[in-house]
């Protein structure tokens, strides 16, 4: 009976076991892994200053270039004897960009570095303009922790004018690029139609809206916002021609902004003004500051 009783005891204690470890407090849930993508990438720039070596062979053609070992990166080096800049590729990958401008190069900025997927990539780099720079080819090297040969970059370029005196000659996507963001309209600069009184004045251009306001706490608006957008065509400013992208009012198809040049954050810019009445058109052409608010 002894011996019943001690088996019994057992039992219970087995059963109020199994019964607590079923409790859904005590029980622990492995969840799904969350996706990892995008995922930023580290890197460091890599620079040949100092070396003895120079970048060969490159086709500056806006691209990327991917080395896993030296017998890959040796083609597209050149060095003084034999002395080549220590690279682990035994634990890091290589990258390197190149293109070229028809305007000097002011800077390159490596904007964003993520993983896209398994094995994808995407690089962000920005390009800055200046007429004042002799070089109009780029590169830009990056050492990465080591990636598959099966990896794959894409590149995503944007280009701006930082100092480009003819603007206006600009392909769209870097006048477009150049623009974006909050400007001060401070004063005439040419062909004055506007009257004193209105400046300064805030111009922010959107993607697709443009609206402008006076710098004030409750910022009076001119207008609602106005909706754009671009066409190419000649226009005449101060008896001069110009063919060139215009940001276009949509509604009343006037020229809300010609682009003409950019000295470092001072943009001078053109528009159509009705002085009168809608058949009383002319030109002002003013210039803008811009705010590091955007």
């Amino acid at each position: 009976m002894r011996k019943f009783f001690i088996k019994l005891i057992a039992l219970l204690l087995l059963i109020a076991g199994l019964t607590a470890s079923c409790n859904p407090e005590d029980v622990t849930v492995v969840k799904p892994r969350p996706d990892r993508y995008p995922m930023d990438i580290s890197y460091t720039e890599y620079s040949l200053e100092g070396t003895g070596c120079q970048w060969a062979n490159l086709n500056y053609n806006d691209s990327i270039i991917f080395f896993n070992s030296f017998e890959e990166l040796k083609p597209y080096i050149s060095c003084s004897g034999n002395s080549y800049p220590p690279i682990d590729f035994s634990k890091k990958s290589l990258l390197l960009i190149s293109g070229e401008k028809q305007n000097g190069i002011h800077e390159v900025c490596v904007e964003k570095f993520t993983i896209t997927s398994k094995n994808r990539y995407e690089l962000n780099i920005k390009v800055s303009l200046n007429d004042d720079k002799p070089d109009v080819k780029w590169c830009k090297v990056l050492v990465v922790n080591k990636r598959t040969s099966e990896s794959i970059f894409e590149l995503n370029l944007t280009t701006i004018a930082y100092n480009v005196e003819k603007l206006w000659k600009q392909p769209l996507d870097v006048i477009q690029a150049t623009v974006l963001g909050k400007w001060l309209v401070t004063e005439n600069v040419g062909c004055p139609c506007f009257p004193d009184y209105i400046f300064p004045f805030i111009t922010h251009i959107k993607k697709d809206s443009v609206i402008s306001c006076k710098p004030c706490e409750d910022c009076f608006y001119f207008g609602p916002p106005i909706s754009y957008e671009w066409e190419r065509k000649e226009t005449t400013i101060c008896k001069n021609n110009y063919t060139t992208f215009l940001l276009i009012d949509k509604e009343t198809q006037y020229v809300y902004f010609m682009f003409k040049e950019i000295n470092n954050d001072t943009l001078k810019v053109g528009a159509e003004f009705a002085q009168f009445t809608p058949s009383s058109i002319s030109w002002a052409l003013y210039k803008c500051v811009r705010l590091t608010d955007k």
